[in-house]
């Protein structure tokens, strides 16, 4: 069981307890009819434990997102992600502080080196390329 308070319990973490424990349900059952199907699904959300990690599954601040830059303090510079700030500055107030969504495909992005400050006024700082090796 993990420490700490309700929200930090709810928090994300890489090879947490409940993702293992996920993890040894979905062999227990491998012999079911559906247990290949399951076994995709049960990797696919395990493996996100790297990329999601620091947000939580419920609507709190700690997912807030601000302040997004690449690893050498520069703002995003493609079109792309200049229109993506754009319409996240636009519509800030709109999206909600759920899960990874104010940080819109950082986390799932397997070549992204950036930093954000979330919701308590940390500076997290994610590497992406090096998160998903471990996870792989």
């Amino acid at each position: 069981n993990p420490s700490g308070t309700f929200i930090q319990k709810l928090v994300c973490k890489p090879h947490s307890h409940v993702a293992k424990d996920m993890v040894a349900e979905c062999i227990a059952d491998k012999h079911r009819p559906y247990g290949l199907h399951r076994l995709g699904i049960t990797s696919h959300v395990f493996i996100d434990t790297w990329g999601h990690q620091g947000f939580a599954g419920i609507q709190h601040k700690v997912n807030e997102v601000t302040e997004i830059t690449d690893l050498n303090g520069e703002a995003e510079e493609t079109w792309r992600e200049r229109i993506s700030e754009y319409f996240l500055n636009v519509v800030q107030d709109d999206i909600p502080s759920l899960g990874h969504g104010q940080a819109l495909s950082h986390p799932d992005q397997p070549h992204q080196q950036w930093s954000y400050i979330n919701g308590l006024g940390e500076k997290v700082v994610r590497d992406n390329p090096s998160d998903f090796l471990i996870a792989a």
